[in-house]
């Protein structure tokens, strides 16, 4: 995998994640505090989202942020105590047990690792 950087796989990562998940720029716009047409701008690689903005997006996403900004085609968090199903950070409350279409992250015990 290529280590350099490319707004264009970010933007193509955010867009297949979220029609993965079957939310609505609208949706993401507002869990994000940013305008549609700033989603829309990230999507296609023509903005960059602030470091803040990428946090938010992996716990939404439950990827990392290695793999959302294109430098892993891995998308597990190897996260020590991840958070569960049903934490409170997720801005969309899509998170609660039974309505998640995603599986709960991997933990990583740190004596292991």
């Amino acid at each position: 995998m290529n280590m350099a950087f490319d707004p264009k796989v970010l933007g193509k990562r955010i867009n297949e994640l979220r029609k993965r998940d079957s939310i609505q720029q609208e949706k993401l716009a507002e869990a994000l505090e940013k305008s549609v047409p700033m989603i829309s701008y990230y999507e296609s690689g023509k903005r960059v989202p602030p470091p803040d903005v990428i946090f938010v997006m992996c716990k939404i996403f439950r990827v990392s942020s290695d793999y959302l900004l294109g430098l892993t085609d891995n998308p597990e968090r190897r996260a020590i105590g991840a958070l569960g199903p049903n934490h409170d950070l997720c801005p969309l409350n899509c998170c609660q047990v039974g309505e998640s279409k995603r599986p709960a992250p991997v933990v990583v015990d740190a004596a292991v690792v």
